[in-house]
């Protein structure tokens, strides 16, 4: 990451170096708001773009980053606020890069042309990461790597389902990872808490989760349909055909995964289904020390709701 330096000339002066300026818009809501997030107090616009175009010279200023720019204004019809900002911006001489979610793309499509062919020139879409690949092992194995004691996930084998589970989005990751921890802090007594794949799998089914999850499987749905709306949902900017077949791919294992779920739902007894419960809900009790030995140590072990919760995850992946 560049970071803020300075130098010397040779009459002692000390300049100050910036290398980039980052506006976030979560809370601007005028223009003028946004100049003086740049330094400038001008009120006419001419004047607060000549000052910062000789601040971004003086300092060095090699990048300008706008986020969350669709904040800027919430109303759907608003788009020239929207437009003119970034038409200004784009005056003042250095490289801008504009993120926003599908919404924005939406109100700048219904702009004029000439407007249109600037502002929506070079479109880059942030899409999830591949569920098998090196990316989203690595994410999930810094998250590990902070939480040792925390997470026992393994982020090679569990992470293409966890992947499913989130819908490739991390924010939705790491709710499922919140949900799934206070889960299991409330049903202990003790404060060593673990949280495993089942954990997930179990937020993933929680009411706190339920928004995050209807947005998942509509996408999913809308994928395996060819179908589109204009909404956050559905990506307004025509994606390369392998992404397309790669985004199918994985609808349609999300959509594999949650049928053989139902299935084995449907499987079960009242009883089982009231233990596979108790499994997730239930405190662990401390094992005894003491060694106990089976009366009739030839009799098969009885499968758990947990084994079964277990095997249906495996193979889940497997399809």
């Amino acid at each position: 990451m560049m970071r803020d330096v300075s130098i010397t000339t040779p009459d002692g002066t000390t300049w100050p170096l910036k290398s980039s300026w980052y506006v976030k818009f979560r809370d601007i809501k005028t223009e003028n708001g946004f100049w003086k997030r740049l330094g400038s107090t001008y009120t006419a616009t001419h004047d607060n773009v000549s000052y910062c175009r000789s601040m971004a010279y003086r300092l060095g200023i090699c990048h300008l980053g706008l986020d969350e720019l669709q904040f800027y204004t919430l109303s759907k019809e608003a788009n020239t606020n929207i437009a003119r900002l970034m038409m200004t911006a784009g005056s003042l001489g250095i490289p801008i890069t504009a993120v926003g979610n599908y919404s924005l793309v939406r109100r700048l499509e219904k702009r004029a042309p000439s407007e249109r062919q600037r502002l929506l020139r070079k479109v880059t879409v942030m899409t999830p990461d591949d569920p098998e690949g090196s990316d989203w092992a690595k994410y999930l194995a810094c998250q590990k790597a902070a939480l040792p004691e925390v997470l026992a996930i393994d982020p090679k084998r569990d992470g293409p389902r966890i992947n499913l589970l989130a819908g490739g989005q991390k924010r939705a990751e790491s709710r499922l990872m919140e949900i799934a921890y206070r889960n299991q802090r409330n049903a202990r007594s003790n404060r060593d808490v673990q949280i495993t794949l089942a954990d997930l799998e179990a937020a993933y089914e929680s009411r706190e989760f339920q928004f995050d999850r209807e947005d998942i499987e509509e996408i999913t749905r809308r994928i395996l349909l060819n179908e589109t709306k204009e909404d956050d949902l559905s990506c307004p900017i025509q994606l390369p055909e392998t992404q397309l077949q790669q985004f199918k791919r994985r609808a349609e294992q999300e959509r594999d995964s949650r049928v053989a779920h139902k299935e084995l739902e449907d499987a079960l007894t009242a009883e089982d289904k009231r233990h596979l419960e108790g499994a997730f809900n239930t405190p662990r009790k401390p094992q005894a020390t003491a060694n106990v030995r089976s009366i009739n140590s030839k009799r098969p072990k009885k499968q758990t709701l947990a084994d079964l919760a277990k095997n249906s995850a495996i193979f889940s992946e497997s399809v």
